[in-house]
């Protein structure tokens, strides 16, 4: 091996070990190797050296580093035989980057219960308009329409009739159709049948911009207790059935 020049040829390929460029030629196949260094900016410092190189580059035995380092075919040709160049190998990086990262995400769906992959790719769904990540029932946020969150709500259970304030906003663009759920079986989830009220399909019973709904009556009564609730906002453009993209809001019911 020798310093870079501008004039190798094809048998021969600078790496850079050591902070510095050298010029390696390729092996021939009928002699030995001796030894080995690291096309790296440090050589290996916990494998034992055998010999120094160009008095700064450390040369380890053979097979030394095989776990991390690969053969790169090149090296140095000596009295005794090939030093090989070894470059580092990018799967054992790339395994130790996706062990630490589901690591992370463990920890932090543990802590929160939040998928941090699943929201970004989500948030860049969203964004980009490629996936609508509430198609089902949530809808989206959107920039020119205004939502306003529902406070929780102490229900009575001798009565279908509850108050509860359902605003759409003045200027919105968009008439509201919301929708209530109840967890009533408290799994964490909101199925179908746990609607407890829905101000329907007909757009008689939309609520236009500017308008709100203080009272609603429940399909059923549900029994005592705490549940987890959400209101889910369908919207339409204003004065069509043209959807738009709606919201959700999370609150806390008391049955007493």
């Amino acid at each position: 091996m020798r310093e870079k020049n501008t004039n190798r040829s094809e048998n021969q390929k600078s790496f850079r070990i050591n902070g510095s460029e050298y010029i390696a030629e390729k092996r021939n196949a009928g002699i030995i190797v001796v030894g080995e260094i690291c096309a790296a900016k440090r050589q290996p410092k916990r494998t034992e050296k055998t010999d120094i190189l160009f008095e700064k580059i450390p040369v380890t035995e053979k097979n030394a580093s095989g776990f991390w380092w690969k053969d790169t075919g090149y090296g140095i040709k000596t009295e005794h035989g090939y030093i090989r160049v070894m470059q580092r190998k990018i799967w054992p990086l790339i395994i130790g980057i996706v062990v630490v990262v589901a690591i992370l995400c463990l920890i932090c769906f543990l802590l929160t219960r939040q998928n941090p992959a699943q929201n970004t790719i989500d948030y860049i769904g969203d964004k980009t308009g490629i996936v609508n990540t509430n198609s089902e029932v949530k809808g989206e946020i959107t920039g020119y329409t205004s939502f306003e969150s529902v406070q929780d709500q102490t229900w009575s259970s001798a009565s279908k009739k509850q108050p509860i304030l359902l605003k759409n906003l003045k200027n919105n663009p968009v008439d509201l159709c919301p929708s209530v759920y109840l967890d009533l079986n408290k799994d964490g989830k909101f199925a179908e049948d746990e609607c407890v009220w829905t101000a329907g399909n007909g757009s008689e019973n939309r609520i236009a911009p500017g308008s709100e709904l203080k009272e609603i009556t429940l399909d059923h009564t549900p029994e005592k207790g705490s549940y987890d609730a959400q209101v889910i906002y369908h919207a339409y453009m204003h004065g069509t059935d043209t959807p738009a993209n709606g919201m959700n809001f999370a609150f806390k019911v008391t049955v007493d």
